[in-house]
């Protein structure tokens, strides 16, 4: 990644994203359970692509060797996409409880991070430095989400 992906803009941005995700997925597998996981990985790379996105409209000005998505279409263009990503991950982060592979403690935890993930929305365009921030905060929470899942 470091020494290609990285310039590839929205590709790149995807590759790691996946990457982050896979980490579930691999879990999932060394516990036989993978279909477990699946839906974290979804969701662990939707936020992570909205995060990525985010921070390279923060890193606009200085990243003058790369041709980022932002720099390529524009920041407004970046944090809508970053916007559909969170969305959908709000969308989805329900689906492991109506799924019945979670129970109703993770569905209160789950919808913290959602709230937080909802003020990621609104501060990314207001400060994309702030809207960055919010997001690692609402991915930690999307963590102790998928622990809470897990244990109860």
């Amino acid at each position: 990644y470091e020494t290609k992906g990285k310039y590839m803009g929205l590709p790149g941005n995807i590759i790691i994203s996946l990457l982050i995700g896979a980490i579930f997925l691999f879990g999932g597998i060394i516990f036989l359970k993978p279909e477990r996981t699946i839906l974290l990985m979804a969701l662990a790379s939707m936020s992570n692509l909205s995060r990525e996105l985010i921070k390279d409209v923060e890193d606009m000005k200085g990243d003058v060797d790369r041709m980022t998505f932002p720099k390529k279409y524009g920041a407004k263009a970046a944090l809508n996409l970053s916007s559909a990503m969170i969305l959908l991950t709000i969308l989805v982060s329900f689906v492991p409880y109506l799924a019945g592979l979670f129970t109703y403690p993770y569905l209160l935890a789950v919808s913290v991070c959602d709230l937080s993930f909802a003020l990621t929305l609104v501060f990314q365009y207001k400060d994309a430095r702030r809207g960055q921030n919010f997001s690692k905060i609402s991915m930690v929470l999307g963590l102790i989400s998928f622990t809470v899942g897990g244990i109860f």
